[in-house]
C-alpha cells in the first residue's frame, strides 16, 4: 500500500489492519479500535536542499485571553470521532533511507541490541505482552533474535 509519493518522501507498506468497534457511533467510552502490523516495504525520505522561501500564515483566534474583555467569542466544540489507535511499524528490508544536503544514510533503528530494562519498565506499567523499545539500547551490538 503507498502511504506517501511527494518529492521528499516515499512510503510504502504491506501488512494487516483492523478496524472495529463495539457502538456506532463510537464514543469516548468505546471507540473504534484500528490495530494491526505494517511494514515497510519502500521508505525514503529526501531533505531538501533549501526551505520554501516564505513562511505559512497561520490564523489565531485568541480564546479568553488577557485583553478580550467584552469581545469573548465561544468556538463550536468539534465533535471527535474516537479511535483508539493500536500499530505496530517494523522497517522493513531493505531499510528506509535518508539522503540530501550531502546526508545517504539507513534506518536500522531495531537491529541493535535492545535494553532489558526497558522491557521491565514497560511490564510493570502492565504492558505484560511487551518487548523492549528498539529506541532503548543495551549495547550496540546486532541482535541476534
Amino acid at each position: 500500500m503507498q502511504v506517501a509519493r511527494r518529492r521528499d518522501v516515499t512510503l510504502a507498506v504491506s501488512g494487516d489492519l483492523a478496524l472495529t468497534g463495539a457502538a456506532l457511533p463510537p464514543t469516548r467510552e468505546e471507540p473504534f479500535r484500528l490495530g494491526g502490523a505494517l511494514t515497510t516495504t519502500d521508505a525514503l525520505f529526501v531533505i531538501p536542499e533549501q526551505l520554501p522561501s516564505g513562511v505559512p500564515h497561520i490564523a489565531v483566534i485568541e480564546i479568553n485571553g488577557p485583553d478580550d474583555g467584552a469581545a469573548r467569542r465561544t468556538v463550536e466544540e468539534a465533535v471527535p470521532f474516537p479511535v483508539a489507535l493500536d500499530l505496530a511499524l517494523a522497517i522493513g528490508n531493505p531499510p528506509a533511507q535518508l539522503s540530501g544536503r550531502g546526508v545517504n544514510a539507513l534506518w536500522l533503528i531495531g537491529v541493535w541490541q535492545r535494553s532489558e530494562a526497558s522491557r521491565r519498565i514497560k511490564h510493570l506499567r502492565g504492558q505484560h505482552d511487551a518487548v523492549a523499545s528498539a529506541y532503548a539500547l543495551e549495547d550496540y551490538a546486532i541482535a541476534h533474535d
